[in-house]
């Protein structure tokens, strides 16, 4: 046990940072957090493996995504709290302070004699009392709200999309002009000074804002020490953005398709200025928070069905197709913050319990362990927080596509089967018993050496038949 009396506020801190940066980046992502190894939980990773730890370098690195930095810049990006709140939250999870301590801190309270306990056993405990990170959902929407009218702000058109993005959405996803208007799609603005100040003169006029509004905006920041003007602008990128609404239909964040991408880099990015907070002459960077998207249909013919996918334009697709109400994770590990809160606003908005929940991922579930274990924690944890839904599992056979949405537009929503979401993962957990039984190997082993068919081929064997019994 140490002992540090007569230590200042300051000085605890800078005690309790020094040891944070010890924590082994490894330990805090695998075991603590449970991600998969090769797994990048900040993009919708698709080729596990591209993503490594280093505790030699105490760093993390995704060389599809370009995520990378120590355990605290991980604690930041992956739940998003401040600076101190990220030293403290995993100074609270490695018992290197008590949370009485941490709370203190943050209080500004308590620092004449203080006794820093340290006990190696590790016992999760979030800080959540100054978890303000982000601003208002309100204040938000109203900022994103201005940026998704483009460069209409400047030009007074009415087309918010550029001929080639308006192209792709209406032939490569086919979608109709309506569909495309009421998504609010639009061409990501020039970052010019022309554009920002017109930008920053229409929140003032629609709203009433000054630009320090923008504080705690997720892809907000500001230049400390411009040469002219305020200093607040915006992360962009060449693309078409699409606004990612809440269940009140509040737009919380802005997902980005990139034009163009390197190999390796996921098309889909965030708009988030998380980078910010790593540059001395850059402040207020706030990251995306990974919001859940909420897709209503025109006619909600089953108020008490509602639909868990991964993707904005799968879940539009499940409210046109099947007239439920569908919610879309922008990456499968991104449900743990607001999932329940999320459902529970939908029930209030509709007045009526929600009774069946499906959870609709892609097809290849079938042969992909990363996603079958992030479906099954999701089903165990839902079963247990919300014990009246009846859960159910979405699969088709991959032949007709791999996401819910290639399903629909090639035609083929009828071939959609449903289980019971709870035998489903019990099934699935005696497939993988057998394979790693017959192979005398982890699972993620066998994978590794034999590929995903050996994982397909058990599933078939014992998972499929639920489906075609059905």
């Amino acid at each position: 046990m140490t002992e540090i009396v007569n230590m200042t506020r300051d000085a605890f801190f800078q005690s309790v940072l020094e040891e944070v940066r010890q924590i082994s980046i490894t330990d805090l992502i695998r075991d603590k957090y449970e991600i998969p190894a090769g797994v990048c939980p900040f993009h919708e990773d698709k080729t596990p493996g591209s993503f490594s730890t280093s505790d030699r370098f105490r760093k993390y690195t995704c060389w599809s995504c370009g995520a990378t930095g120590d355990v605290i810049n991980f604690i930041r990006e992956f739940e998003e709290p401040r600076y101190p709140q990220a030293v403290m939250k995993l100074a609270v999870m490695y018992d290197l302070i008590t949370l009485d301590q941490a709370e203190a801190y943050f209080k500004g309270t308590g620092f004449e004699e203080v006794t820093i306990r340290k006990v190696r056993n590790y016992t999760y405990t979030p800080i959540d009392n100054e978890d303000t990170y982000q601003t208002s959902p309100d204040i938000i929407h109203d900022v994103l709200s201005v940026l998704a009218k483009g460069e209409s702000i400047l030009t007074g058109d009415d087309n918010l999309l550029s001929e080639t993005h308006f192209t792709h959405l209406k032939e490569e996803r086919g979608m109709d002009e309506e569909m495309i208007r009421d998504g609010g799609f639009f061409t990501m603005p020039s970052r010019t000074s022309r554009y920002l100040k017109a930008f920053f003169d229409r929140l003032k006029s629609e709203f009433g804002y000054e630009p320090n509004i923008v504080e705690g905006v997720p892809g907000f920041y500001k230049k400390n020490n411009p040469a002219r003007g305020h200093g607040y602008m915006f992360a962009t990128k060449k693309g078409f953005g699409i606004p990612i609404r809440d269940a009140d239909g509040r737009i919380l964040g802005i997902q980005i398709r990139k034009d163009a991408k390197k190999k390796g880099e996921s098309r889909y990015v965030w708009l988030s200025s998380s980078f910010a907070n790593e540059e001395e002459d850059l402040s207020y960077g706030t990251g995306s928070g990974s919001p859940i998207h909420v897709s209503y249909p025109k006619v909600n013919r089953f108020e008490t069905v509602a639909f868990l996918t991964e993707g904005y334009f799968k879940a539009e697709a499940i409210a046109r197709t099947y007239h439920s109400v569908a919610m879309s994770l922008q990456g499968i590990l991104n449900w743990k913050k607001s999932l329940y809160g999320t459902i529970e606003t939908i029930e209030e908005l509709m007045q009526t319990d929600i009774k069946h929940f499906y959870f609709a991922f892609d097809s290849d579930i079938r042969s992909n362990i990363h996603v079958y274990e992030a479906t099954r924690e999701m089903i165990q944890s839902l079963h247990e927080n919300e014990p009246d839904i009846t859960l159910h599992l979405a699969w088709w056979d991959g032949d007709y596509g791999k996401g819910i949405d290639d399903l629909i537009m090639a035609g083929h929503q009828k071939q959609m089967m449903k289980v019971d979401a709870l035998e489903f993962v019990e099934r699935y957990d005696k497939a993988v018993q057998i394979l790693e039984e017959r192979l005398g190997m982890d699972v993620k082993k066998a994978i590794k050496e034999f590929g995903n068919d050996c994982l397909s081929e058990v599933f078939d064997e014992l998972v499929r038949p639920m489906f075609e019994e059905k």
